[in-house]
């Protein structure tokens, strides 16, 4: 084997030593209590100065009542266990500087449009996750308008209507926000506030709706007729998802056949030949 050969392997296994021995002084340092103690303060700093500036920032890309808005009414903060709106934003941007630099080593012209437009994308996901969430939820959704329809009729107390609203919900994030509701409750005492609080953790028209006709039930005590009509709304609402799911099935096998159809052509125009 060539000297070159050597020092390249040597070179190498120095790498190797040098990455293993920082890593092993940062856990050290890490474990080490005064150290810890300073990281955590160091921490604690940075994020009271972050969330300061955020919350003077105009624009709705780093501000922080909209970031707070939007991991709630999105479901991050339920997907994300604790995530913060500073914590979001610094995700964002991690992922982004991480797709810029990716694509940068190709293109640097590339790196230079897509790392920023990465920024969005986690967006752009959420959003669509939180419509897949409202259609499961739809479901759930009539089932607790029956349950109240039903035991409001019958004259139980909302609050007790509630709590078992929370056991005939199935979807995780939906019961998790019930749970939360009915504890709020009764600590606080407060049902419209409580309430409020309950929809800001959702982007969806019917619980926002669930939500005005139980506040309105505490006053006009009509609220059986307003879920009946609400119910046949999303009735509705779930025979046209129905339609439009048959619609997206056709247009898939038509497509499915088309390509056969075309497999089978150019295979046997390729067997004359």
């Amino acid at each position: 084997m060539s000297t070159y050969n050597w020092l390249g392997i040597a070179s190498k296994l120095l790498m190797l030593f040098i990455i293993f021995a920082v890593a092993y002084l940062v856990d050290y340092m890490v474990k080490t209590e005064i150290i810890q103690k300073q990281y955590s303060k160091m921490q604690g700093q940075g994020k009271q100065f972050l969330t300061k500036n955020m919350k003077r920032a105009k624009g709705k890309a780093f501000n922080y009542d909209y970031m707070d808005a939007f991991i709630n009414k999105y479901g991050v903060n339920f997907m994300i266990k604790g995530i913060t709106p500073v914590g979001y934003v610094a995700l964002k941007l991690v992922a982004s500087l991480f797709v810029m630099l990716i694509t940068m080593h190709e293109n640097i012209v590339l790196g230079l449009v897509f790392g920023p437009t990465c920024y969005f994308i986690l967006d752009f996901i959420f959003i669509e996750s939180n419509k897949s969430d409202n259609k499961m939820m739809l479901e759930d959704i009539k089932n607790v308008y029956d349950t109240l329809r039903i035991q409001i009729k019958a004259g139980v107390y909302i609050t007790s209507v509630l709590t078992d609203c929370y056991l005939v919900v199935k979807n995780k994030r939906l019961k998790k926000a019930f749970l939360e509701l009915t504890s709020d409750i009764a600590a606080k005492n407060d049902l419209e506030d409580s309430l409020d609080r309950f929809t800001y953790k959702f982007d969806n028209q019917y619980i926002d709706n669930l939500a005005t006709v139980i506040k309105q039930s505490m006053t006009t005590g009509q609220a059986g007729k307003m879920f009946d009509d609400i119910k046949g709304q999303i009735n509705d609402i779930e025979n046209a998802m129905v339609e439009a799911e048959k619609q997206k099935i056709n247009t898939q096998i038509i497509i499915v056949q088309a390509l056969m159809y075309v497999a089978i052509l150019v295979s046997t125009v390729y067997l004359l030949k």
